[in-house]
C-alpha cells in the first residue's frame, strides 16, 4: 500500500466513524484521529522546508555571527517580510546554531499550535461535538501541517489570529485588560505579516465600540500599534525604507487575477470551510430561526461580525490580488485565519442547533471534513504539478531533494572558490535566495529581492558581469537571455539532476547548473535600497 492509498483508507474509515458516533465519544475519537493524522502528516513532511525560510535564517545567522541584520554584510537591504519570525530565529540561532535552527523553529511552531488547539477545545468544552469538528477542520488539515514544518511565519500568525479572536469573543465589554491583551496579540500578528492588519483592524474596532471610552482607546491603540510601529521605525532608521523589498518588487505591480479567485475557491472547498458554512446556513437561514442563530453562544454579535468582515477582507478582497503571487502554494495565505473561522462558524452552528435540532448534522459535517482532508493528502501524493504556483496540486515530496541539490551547488561553489585560492567573499547569483544563500554564509548572494535598488537601479547585465558564480535551474536559464546576457563566456562546473512530478507523465527530469564567470568585474550596487548613485 502506498502513502496515497493509506490516506484514502484513513478518509473512508475516519468519515464512517465520525458519522456513526455522537457526543463525547465522537469528540474523543475525532481528537485522537486528528492527532494521529497530524503526526502522520508531520512525519511525511518532516524534511520539507520552503526555500524562502532560509532567507530569514540567513538574516538571523548574520545578526548573530557579524552583528548585522543583513543578507549580505555591509548591504542594508531589507528582504524580511516577517519581522516576528526573525525576532524568534535570532535567539534560536544563538542557542542551537546553523544546522539545528530549522528543526528548533519547527518544534516551537508545533508546540505553539498545540497550545492553540487546547485553547479551542477549552472554548468549546460544553459542546463536545464542536470540539470534534474544530479538530477535524484544523488539526487534520494536510495544508496546515505542511506549513507547520515549512519554516515560515504561518504558524505564528495562525496562533496570533486565533488567540485574538478567542479573547475578542469572550471578553467582557468593560474588561480593559482583555481588550489590551487582544490588541497586543493583534500587534504580534501584524509583526508576523504586515498585511494581517486588514483582518485585525475590524476585530479591534469591534472591541472598542462595545465600550468606547478614551481610556480603552488609549490602551488598545498603544498596545496594538507598539510592535508594528517599532518595527517600521527600525526599518526606516536601519535600512532607510519602511517596507521590505518584496513590496516594491511584487506588490506595486500586482493586478487583480481571476485565477486567484479559483485558488480561493479551491481552498474553501478542500479545507472543509464551505462544508461548515453550508451546515451553518442550514440551521440559521430558515425564516423561523431567530437572528441569534447566527451568533456565537455567549458572545455579542459585534465581534463575531467583525471577524467575518476580517475574513472577507483577507479571503475575498486581498486574496484576489495576492493569493498566488507571493504566498507560494499549499494555501499559505489563507491558513492563518482558519482558527478564526472555526470559532465563528462552529460557534454559530452550535447556537443554531439549539433553535433547530438536527442531531446528526455536526457528526456528518465532521465526517465530510475528514474525507476532504484525506482526499487533499491523496492528491498531494499522487497528482501534482511541478513548480507551478497556480492551483493546489503541487508536489511537496521532491522539495527536500530540490533543496539538497541547491545546497550541494553552494558547496561546489565554496570548494571551487577555495581551490582557486581566493581570499575575498565570492559573489553568487541565484534566483533561489534561500537555501543556496544559507549554505554559503561566507559568500555574497544576489537574487530578485536582494539585488533590487530603487535609488540607483542596476541593469541585470551589469550585475551579472560582477558575479563570480551562477546557480540556475534549467527552466530559469531563459531568464539570462531575456536580460541580454548569454552563457557563452561562462564555464559550467557542475550539474545536478532531480525528478519532479507533473500531470502529464508523472516524472520530469530537471537540472541545477553551476556556472563560473572567469572574468568578473567590480560590483556597482549601492549599500542601501534608496541610496542614490554615486556622483
Amino acid at each position: 500500500m502506498t502513502p496515497g492509498d493509506g490516506w484514502i483508507v484513513f478518509g473512508a474509515g475516519g468519515a464512517l466513524m465520525a458519522a456513526l458516533l455522537r457526543g463525547r465519544a465522537l469528540a474523543a475519537a475525532v481528537v485522537a484521529l486528528s492527532i494521529l493524522a497530524s503526526l502522520a502528516y508531520l512525519l511525511t513532511f518532516q524534511y520539507y522546508t520552503a526555500d524562502d525560510a532560509y532567507i530569514v535564517a540567513r538574516y538571523a545567522a548574520n545578526a548573530v555571527e557579524i552583528g548585522q541584520i543583513v543578507y549580505n554584510p555591509g548591504e542594508l537591504i531589507n528582504a524580511v517580510t516577517t519581522p516576528l519570525q526573525l525576532t524568534v530565529m535570532i535567539p534560536l540561532y544563538a542557542m542551537v546554531g546553523a544546522e539545528r535552527l530549522m528543526g528548533a523553529y519547527v518544534l516551537l511552531c508545533i508546540a505553539l499550535c498545540a497550545l492553540v488547539l487546547a485553547a479551542l477545545a477549552r472554548h468549546f468544552r460544553h459542546a463536545p461535538e464542536a470540539v470534534a469538528l474544530a479538530f477535524a477542520l484544523i488539526a487534520a488539515s494536510p495544508s496546515l501541517n505542511l506549513w507547520l514544518v515549512g519554516g515560515l511565519e504561518t504558524p505564528l500568525l495562525f496562533a496570533a489570529v486565533t488567540l485574538t479572536v478567542l479573547i475578542a469573543l469572550r471578553a467582557d465589554p468593560c474588561d480593559d485588560w482583555r481588550a489590551g491583551a487582544a490588541a497586543l496579540l493583534a500587534g504580534v500578528g501584524v509583526l508576523a505579516r504586515y498585511d494581517a492588519a486588514l483582518f485585525f483592524a475590524p476585530v479591534l474596532l469591534s472591541i472598542w465600540l462595545r465600550h468606547p471610552t478614551p481610556r480603552r482607546l488609549l490602551i488598545m491603540g498603544a498596545l496594538g500599534a507598539a510592535l508594528p510601529l517599532t518595527s517600521l521605525a527600525f526599518n526606516w532608521v536601519y535600512y532607510g525604507n519602511l517596507l521590505p523589498t518584496s513590496f516594491y518588487v511584487k506588490a506595486e505591480s500586482t493586478p487583480f487575477r481571476p485565477v486567484n479567485l479559483i485558488y480561493t475557491s479551491e481552498f474553501l472547498w478542500m479545507s472543509g470551510v464551505l462544508l461548515v458554512i453550508g451546515g451553518w446556513a442550514l440551521v440559521a437561514a430558515p425564516l423561523r430561526a431567530p437572528r441569534s442563530a447566527w451568533r456565537l453562544r455567549g458572545a455579542r454579535s459585534d465581534p463575531a461580525q467583525a471577524v467575518l468582515i476580517g475574513l472577507a477582507l483577507m479571503w475575498g478582497g486581498y486574496a484576489a490580488f495576492f493569493g498566488t503571487v507571493h504566498m507560494m502554494y499549499g494555501f499559505r495565505m489563507y491558513l492563518p485565519y482558519l482558527g478564526a473561522f472555526a470559532l465563528i462558524a462552529i460557534g454559530g452552528l452550535v447556537n443554531g442547533l439549539s433553535h433547530r435540532p438536527l442531531p446528526r448534522l455536526i457528526p456528518l459535517l465532521t465526517a465530510g471534513v475528514i474525507a476532504l482532508h484525506a482526499n487533499g493528502a491523496f492528491m498531494q501524493e499522487r497528482v501534482a504539478l511541478d513548480l507551478a504556483r497556480v492551483g493546489e496540486l503541487r508536489a511537496v515530496w521532491d522539495i527536500p531533494r530540490y533543496l539538497d541539490e541547491l545546497a550541494q551547488a553552494a558547496a561546489l561553489v565554496r570548494s571551487d572558490w577555495e581551490a582557486r585560492g581566493m581570499t575575498r567573499r565570492a559573489r553568487i547569483y541565484s534566483p533561489n535566495e534561500g537555501i543556496a544563500a544559507y549554505a554559503a554564509l561566507d559568500a555574497d548572494v544576489y537574487g530578485m529581492l536582494t539585488r533590487t535598488r530603487r535609488g540607483c537601479p542596476t541593469e541585470a547585465r551589469t550585475l551579472f558581469e560582477a558575479m563570480d558564480y551562477f546557480i540556475f535551474e534549467d527552466f530559469l536559464l531563459p531568464y539570462l537571455y531575456t536580460e541580454r546576457w548569454t552563457l557563452d563566456d561562462l564555464e559550467l562546473i557542475g550539474q545536478g539532476q532531480l525528478y519532479r512530478r507533473n500531470r502529464d507523465d508523472g516524472k520530469t527530469i530537471a537540472s541545477v547548473f553551476v556556472y563560473r564567470n572567469p572574468n568578473p568585474v567590480p560590483p556597482t550596487l549601492t549599500a542601501r535600497f534608496d541610496e542614490p548613485c554615486p556622483g
